[in-house]
Formats: structure tokens, sequence, C-alpha cells
């Protein structure tokens, strides 16, 4: 993450850590724009993307695959 934050063509890219681990100050601290802990529902995954894009003021769509729209509901 280190290389994409330092690279000028790519920083603005934001990244999302999502893993098992809680260690969300050391994935901020690396340039992460959010960090979820597994497990978690894949709409809070979307919620925080779309924050992410609306508060940039950019304009988006996400895709999620079915499997885990299906899931979703559960």
């Amino acid at each position: 993450m280190r290389e994409l934050k330092g690279s000028a063509d790519l920083n603005e890219i934001p990244v999302f850590v999502s893993t098992a681990l809680d260690e969300r100050e050391k994935g901020i601290s690396l340039g992460a724009k959010d960090y979820l802990v597994k497990p978690y529902k894949p709409s809070q995954l979307s919620k925080v993307i779309m924050y992410t894009l609306l508060s940039n003021g950019k304009q988006g769509h996400i895709l999620v695959p079915q499997a885990f729209h299906e899931e979703s509901k559960c």
C-alpha cells in the first residue's frame, strides 16, 4: 500500500482494507481510506464505498456480485 500511495499516478485511488485482523490504526496510517473487520454485511462495504465516492464529489456505481446480493437479504 505504501508503494501505491507513493505513486503520483495512483495515490488518489481509495484503498479499503477488509480483514479478520483488528489493526485499524495500522491500516489507516498506511493510507487506507477505511478499514473493515470481518465478519460484516456486504451492505456495510457498499455504504463505506458510496460514502467515499459522494464525499469526494464523485459519481459511480457499485457492482455487487449476485451471490453477495442474495446473502445480504438474510
